[in-house]
């Protein structure tokens, strides 16, 4: 009898969960093109296919959302306002980024099954409730992560090198997860429960430093994707050894994915303030640790890495500051406006990145379109900056907007401090990301035919998101 209730339940939860069930198919089927499609051509093209039923997918997720919030498969399945949010974020990103990818990026036989596994880790933890659900989720999607950094398409890296940032990624990926599955293992022996709710609420009740301790080690997994210190080594030797394309997933998917799964366990149920404060500190923490690993770094893929961190730091005190409805816009707002600026950069140095090399000491922009090649840049680390004309600007005010609501209770002085290191961490992005510019135009001799006008289709790219990066600034009320 008790199975058959099981049966029931769990047949009575499928329909619901038709948008994701489609990523599982997709899934199987490029396993099958895997085993018997096995030519360059085919893989690219089939490349495709997948990029486009992706972006149906999240069109499915959009509009199914009013239709099925709940609980499913007994209440390790959360469907909600948010969790949909963070779905379509992690289909539509994956699903364009994979469509304009450069067909080098994307040539392989196992590679369209690989993403998917990635896609489908990213968008299961966005609705995990439960931590058994959102610990198969992380380790799907680690293990796709792993296997997407070696896989060789488009990279002329040695693959010794590519081994040895693929092993330090694993290392710290199997150590954040082992102290994560430590911690829930202490929470689960005070609360005998392993759903997210019941594990934050004996945190808010109690005070046993075993206790802290346990919920401390179980954000090792949520730091680890969202490569915040002290988790972040293997970000400078993944950037620098991945291509383009698998760099930008990183960069932009799995935060997405650590903030929903963070945002989910953090939020399931009312955050004590010193909780929040705390929490809030250790961003700031992040961010400046961060830029300084940016500032002296001279290396354009592993500033870019370092810069993530710090970018990292700000998008953990969105998440935290997100207990409303308004200031969980705010966070979706300012996830977008990263995944932007960052497509955006690593679009134009792929291709200014075969003829310039990653050292910016020896940049040097042509006179003629290096010009936009440079704008275009410009535009991304504008808007990751926080500059006035970009979308991001408008991430980092409504931000602080929100920091200033919690200047005048509990905690207020150490609220403060929040302010004010993290207005003071929108400074040094100013210096290293400016810093390109300064070698391509003013110290080293401009080229004249160092590298070939880009093609049409690639320039157009760029335009529409420099284009959505500006618009977004003069009409942010779209989003609110």
């Amino acid at each position: 009898m008790n199975a058959d209730r099981l049966i029931q339940s769990l047949l009575t939860d499928l329909p619901a969960l038709l948008p994701e069930a489609a990523i599982v198919f997709l899934f199987l089927i490029s396993l099958i093109q895997a085993l018997f499609f096995k030519s360059k051509a085919t893989t690219v093209t089939w490349g495709k296919i997948y990029a486009l039923a992706l972006l149906f997918i999240a069109i499915l997720i959009a509009y199914q959302c009013n239709c099925r919030f709940g609980s499913y498969f007994w209440e390790g399945w959360q469907v909600d306002q948010a969790s949909i949010q963070f779905a379509v974020l992690i289909v539509v990103t994956t699903g364009l980024v994979w469509f304009f990818a450069p067909k080098e990026d994307s040539i392989g036989t196992y590679f369209p099954l690989i993403l998917i596994g990635f896609v489908m880790g990213a968008l299961f933890l966005a609705y995990a409730s439960h931590l058994l659900t959102a610990y198969l989720a992380l380790e799907l999607l680690s293990l796709s992560s792993y296997l997407i950094l070696l896989h060789p398409a488009g990279l002329k890296i040695p693959v010794e090198e590519r081994s040895e940032a693929a092993l330090k990624f694993f290392i710290q990926g199997a150590t954040s997860s082992a102290m994560m599955l430590f911690g829930f293992s202490i929470m689960f022996a005070f609360s005998g429960s392993l759903h997210y709710s019941s594990l934050l609420q004996v945190i808010m009740q109690s005070s046993n430093p075993l206790l802290l301790t346990g919920f401390l080690l179980s954000l090792a997994g949520f730091v680890f994707k969202l490569s915040m210190w002290p988790l972040h080594w293997w970000a400078p030797d993944v950037y620098q050894s991945g291509n383009t394309t698998v760099i930008l997933l990183f960069s932009t998917v799995s935060k997405i994915a650590g903030i929903a799964a963070a945002y989910r366990y953090l939020h399931s149920g009312p955050m004590e303030g010193w909780v929040q404060v705390w929490l809030a500190l250790f961003a700031v923490v992040v961010m400046t640790l961060g830029n300084f690993g940016a500032f002296r770094a001279l290396n354009f893929r592993r500033m870019m890495a370092f810069s993530s961190v710090s970018q990292s730091g700000f998008l953990w005190l969105a998440l935290i500051l997100a207990t409303t409805g308004d200031s969980l816009k705010i966070l979706v707002f300012y996830l977008i406006s990263v995944v932007l600026g960052k497509w955006l950069a690593w679009a134009v140095y792929q291709r200014l990145g075969p003829a310039l090399g990653a050292e910016m000491t020896t940049w040097s922009f042509q006179r003629s379109s290096g010009l936009f090649d440079g704008l275009m840049l410009l535009v991304a680390f504008m808007s990751l900056t926080g500059l006035p004309l970009t979308m991001g600007f408008f991430a980092k005010f409504f931000l602080f907007t929100e920091l200033f609501e919690y200047l005048n209770g509990p905690q207020a002085g150490l609220w403060w401090w929040v302010l004010a290191g993290s207005v003071l961490n929108t400074l040094p992005a100013l210096f290293y990301y400016l810093r390109p510019f300064y070698f391509g135009f003013i110290k080293n001799e401009c080229s004249q035919s160092q590298l070939s006008d880009s093609p049409w289709t690639v320039k157009s790219l760029w335009l529409v998101l420099a284009l959505a990066i500006l618009l977004f600034f003069f009409f942010p009320g779209v989003w609110f």
